[in-house]
């Protein structure tokens, strides 16, 4: 039953973060500033670049090694790929906000970046520690 939640949640946060990713694209102008330095990237490079790391990231999903026979670490992966997905559409609105032209305090944004790589962090080290606690309980 859990991996079937996390995998609608793993399929949501998908569509989300597609979603996210389309409407970004669709406001930036020709040059995308990643940071707050002047640097920047042209818009379809952003775009596609985006695209590839999603699709990249998403196909560990259907990935089907002996490794992942277990239920357990299949609903771990699930929900890292959520996590995973959750963080990019943290940074994706972050860059939309820094290349937007209205006038927003950007450390403001720092607790939801700073949240989202918490809790991405939070999922690394709590499914193995989980594994490992489950294994020693079992001994």
């Amino acid at each position: 039953m859990p991996r079937k939640l996390f995998k609608a949640a793993w399929f949501l946060s998908l569509l989300g973060q597609m979603m996210a990713t389309a409407y970004v694209y669709a406001s930036l102008g020709d040059l995308v500033h990643v940071g707050l330095s002047g640097n920047g990237v042209e818009r379809d490079t952003f775009f596609y670049g985006v695209l590839a790391v999603t699709l990249a990231i998403n196909l560990l999903a259907f990935i089907r090694f002996s490794v992942f026979r277990r239920d357990d670490f299949k609903s771990w992966l699930y929900g890292l790929i959520a996590v995973v997905n959750f963080f990019m559409v943290v940074l994706l609105a972050y860059i939309f906000v820094v290349n937007s032209g209205e006038k927003y305090e950007h450390s403001r944004f720092g607790v939801l970046l700073y949240g989202s790589g918490g809790l991405l962090i939070l999922w690394i080290v709590a499914g193995p520690a989980l594994a490992l606690f489950k294994k020693f309980q079992e001994n």
